[in-house]
């Protein structure tokens, strides 16, 4: 295991999946029988608008910086919650899911390979 690798067994029931679960419940409350396509969208729709207060925080206009550092945070929220019903929607659980990316992206380095893949030689 790699320095930057997550040990996926420190924890049998993590926060995110609990948090998975729960956006999980509530947006088929709220919105039954939304496709695995319509979450996918919903989640381009939700990472538009945080380009869209990144962008606006860094040209300095339509609000303070102050404004929208804090449009970036709910907007993060947004994201996570739509990549939540995006998971489930294709039957992913999303801890494992990133977890398992992590520790495949982790182990690159490029400072050693800036050209190729970040891929250990």
């Amino acid at each position: 295991m790699s320095a930057w690798e997550y040990d996926a067994d420190l924890d049998t029931r993590s926060e995110i999946a609990a948090l998975q679960d729960a956006v999980i419940v509530w947006n088929g409350r709220n919105f039954p029988g939304t496709t695995a396509e319509l979450h996918v969208l919903g989640l381009c729709e939700e990472s538009g608008e945080l380009a869209r207060a990144a962008l606006k925080r860094a040209q300095g206009i339509r609000g303070t910086r102050d404004e929208w550092h804090a449009e970036i945070g709910k907007e993060l929220g947004d994201v996570f919650i739509k990549l939540c019903c995006v998971a489930a929607a294709y039957g992913f659980d999303l801890r494992s899911a990133v977890v398992e990316r992590w520790n495949d992206i982790s182990r690159r380095d490029f400072v050693a390979d800036p050209i190729g893949h970040g891929l250990p030689s």
